[in-house]
Parts: C-alpha cells; sequence; structure tokens
C-alpha cells in the first residue's frame, strides 16, 4: 500500500511539472510576442525578421519578409485593441524539428480592417522565445473555418474508415481529382498494401489538431484544412497520421494521406 501510494505521488507530481512547465513557456512566449508585435505594430518589419527564429529565417530572406509586411500588414493600419484568445503549448508541430513551441490567438482590432485574429507560433531557441510564424486573418473568415473543420474531419475519417478496412482502391476514388492526377489507382494501391497494412489495425485515432488554410504551398488556392491524429496501430504502436482534405465542388476530399 506505501508502495503504490509513492508511485501515485511520483505521477502526480510529474504531472504537476509538466502542468507548470507548459504554464511558464506560454506566459514567457506571451511575452516575447507581444514584443515582437509591438515591433511589427510600429513598423519595424526588417527588425522582426531579425529577431524571429532561425527556422523562421531559413524559409525566406529579410527583404522578403519585409515586402510581405508592407504588402499584408501595413494597409491594415495601427491595432487599437489586442487580446489573447489562447496559448497552447507543445513539443511538436508540423515541419519542425522536436522542441518547445506555443501557439498563440489573439482577437485584435486594426483601424482599416476591424476585427481580426492574429496567429503566431513562437519556439525557444537557446533559452529565449522567438516567432516562428504569423499570420492575420480577418474575423469573418475565422468563422468559415471554424464550419469547415468539423465538415472536413468527418470526411477525412470517413476515408480512414476505409483505408482501415483495406478499400484502398475505394479510397483512390474518393480521392480529390489533383492527388488522382498525381498517382494512378494501381500505384496509390500498391503503396497503402506495402506501407499501410503492415501497420495492422488502427487500436485508437483521437484528432489531434485541424488546421484550416486557403493556400498550400505547389496547391492552386481553395479551401483546404489539414488534420492531424494521435494513432496506434496494432504492429506499430504511437503515429501521427496527416489528412489533407480539400473542399471540391462543394464536397471535402482527401488531397493528402502521410503516416509517421
Amino acid at each position: 500500500m506505501a508502495l503504490a501510494a509513492v508511485v501515485l505521488l511520483l505521477f502526480a507530481t510529474g504531472g504537476r511539472a509538466a502542468e507548470d512547465r507548459a504554464a511558464t513557456a506560454k506566459l514567457a512566449a506571451q511575452k516575447a510576442v507581444e514584443a515582437w508585435l509591438a515591433g511589427v505594430d510600429q513598423g519595424k518589419y526588417g527588425e522582426s525578421w531579425d529577431a524571429a527564429a532561425s527556422l523562421f529565417q531559413k524559409g525566406g530572406p529579410r527583404e522578403t519578409w519585409v515586402t510581405t509586411l508592407k504588402q499584408g500588414r501595413q494597409p491594415l493600419g495601427p491595432a487599437k485593441s489586442r487580446a489573447l484568445q489562447s496559448a497552447e503549448y507543445a513539443t511538436s508541430i508540423p515541419g519542425a524539428p522536436n522542441g518547445e513551441y506555443v501557439a498563440l490567438r489573439f482577437d485584435t482590432v486594426f483601424e482599416k480592417q476591424g476585427p481580426s485574429v492574429e496567429k503566431l507560433v513562437a519556439t525557444l531557441e537557446n533559452g529565449k522565445w522567438r516567432v516562428l510564424g504569423y499570420h492575420v486573418t480577418p474575423a469573418a473568415a475565422e468563422g468559415k473555418a471554424a464550419e469547415a473543420k468539423p465538415a472536413a474531419q468527418k470526411a477525412a475519417e470517413a476515408w480512414l474508415a476505409g483505408v482501415d478496412q483495406g478499400a484502398y482502391g475505394e479510397s483512390w476514388d474518393a480521392s480529390a481529382a489533383a492527388s488522382k492526377k498525381a498517382v494512378q489507382r494501381e500505384a496509390w494501391v500498391s503503396t497503402l498494401v506495402q506501407v499501410r497494412k503492415p501497420l495492422g489495425q488502427v487500436k485508437s485515432r483521437t484528432l489531434k489538431s485541424a488546421e484550416y488554410t486557403t493556400s498550400l504551398p505547389g496547391a492552386p488556392a481553395g479551401e483546404y484544412v489539414i488534420l492531424q491524429y494521435d494513432t496506434t496501430f496494432e504492429n506499430r504502436g504511437p503515429s501521427v497520421e496527416t489528412v489533407t482534405s480539400v473542399l471540391e465542388n462543394g464536397k471535402w476530399r482527401t488531397g493528402g494521406y502521410f503516416v509517421k
């Protein structure tokens, strides 16, 4: 009984430590991000690139970033108000190495755009929180995203259910037109037989994140939702499934699937 109590205490302490770490990270990241945003508000676009994370800087030269903000941020005018809406701590995000990250959302009112949502991702780099990503959308567009995410999730999970059952050819049939052009049905089936089938049955699948966007690299403008699932397979264990859904002729269809 005493040993059990010690074990439970250790688990409770570990849980509190993780929660405390996340809480501390969120506050520090928020402070750093708000200082970075203050510079952007003042038109210090080059300095904002200088202060950003190294991975951010690798995404494009300073001059391109300055031009992007002049075209996209400057026309919005000064920020009249800005309030933190949410802050989420994570140790991994798509397309980046494992580390410490905080995704922050602010309800912001600009002089020339009105209610908007600013989204930023900060990462801990050499002991300092630095901005890794920045995006501004009108609040009305966020409402559209809120409607799109559950619809895309429902379609993606129905598609995944077919894949789980080994209906590989049918999953190709139900995919987006661009995906079908990229790979033939037979090649798709062969790929899933070689890569997906050996993983075995799905023991659990939980939605981890859903991100709405109107643009993706190498794809035409449209409506997309990138969904990530924490999935446990019978023969592999914990994995991450990424499904990219695209709105096509009023229906959400799978445009990409990846298991890691």
